[in-house]
């Protein structure tokens, strides 16, 4: 959807969370070389660009590890029954130097009949992996702590999630919560869902909760202009101090706060879910 819609107020995970473990902080640099195609839709500036961005994926994994992380949801309707799985990859560290230049910046692709061009950059990359290990004590079972009403949405219907402190916390955490919207064609994929104006960050004990919306304003599913079903993903992170995510994000931004704070001190839980144009008459089990 476009971004979920607060009605007086309007802000809204590739999906990823920085899951990796490692046990020291690792530093390396490493030159890399990637090239990217592109149409003649996009500009030579934006396909170095993209590229670029590939190097900083790839010098991530490579340096630090990645896992998959994935989700599924089922959407029932008088005619279809259909079982969705969204994949992504995860990281666990992050870009602290790079040094790039453009070797090729519109190479024609002369291997297909369409018109493409392809950007090949090389860049000297420094990467920090995440440092420690998780704490089992903090957030052990997110799963268990969050709930969305649901996970197969039409056009319209309102968004609630609600997220319950575990009774043995051990002192204070925070919770924040992100939207990715996997489909955009601009950077800024990651929205802030909370905290908002309306519900400012809090320290939270055992057993409190959170319900987004509250009674100022709601969460309303949409869709983007000529879609009729997009998938989006709902992720909450858990910390023992506050984080100060901005309004809108890039991946990499969102990635580069989140691995501000040791493993030992966050926890992330993620939400898959479907939105479908408001004609389909949904049968839910």
């Amino acid at each position: 959807m476009t971004p979920t819609r607060l009605r007086t107020w309007c802000t809204t995970i590739c999906c990823a969370v920085t899951l990796t473990i490692q046990s020291v902080t690792v530093q390396a640099e490493t030159v890399y070389q990637e090239s990217y195609v592109y149409g003649g839709h996009v500009s030579p500036q934006e396909g170095c660009k993209l590229a670029e961005q590939a190097i900083k994926r790839e010098a991530v994994a490579q340096q630090c590890g990645s896992l998959m992380r994935g989700g599924a949801v089922r959407f029932k309707s008088e005619s279809v029954d259909d079982l969705f799985r969204l994949h992504f990859e995860t990281t666990g560290g992050r870009v602290t130097q790079f040094d790039s230049r453009v070797i090729h910046p519109a190479e024609a692709v002369v291997e297909t009949n369409t018109l493409l061009f392809r950007c090949t950059v090389e860049a000297k990359v420094s990467v920090q992996c995440d440092q420690g290990q998780r704490d089992p004590a903090f957030i052990p079972t997110p799963e268990s702590q969050v709930k969305l009403n649901e996970t197969a949405f039409r056009e319209g219907e309102t968004m609630q999630l609600s997220i319950q402190m575990p009774a043995d916390l051990p002192g204070l955490a925070y919770a924040s919560v992100v939207q990715l919207l996997p489909y955009l064609e601009e950077e800024q994929r990651v929205w802030r869902l909370y905290p908002n104006p309306y519900q400012p960050s809090q320290a939270l004990h055992a057993n409190d909760q959170i319900t987004l919306p509250n009674a100022a304003y709601s969460l309303e599913t949409s869709l983007p202009k000529g879609r009729k079903s997009v998938e989006e993903v709902l992720m909450v992170v858990f910390s023992r101090k506050p984080i100060s995510f901005p309004e809108t994000m890039t991946i990499e931004q969102f990635h580069r706060v989140l691995a501000e704070l040791p493993l030992n001190e966050r926890r992330e839980m993620v939400l898959a879910y479907r939105i479908d144009a408001a004609t389909a008459k949904s049968i839910r089990p």
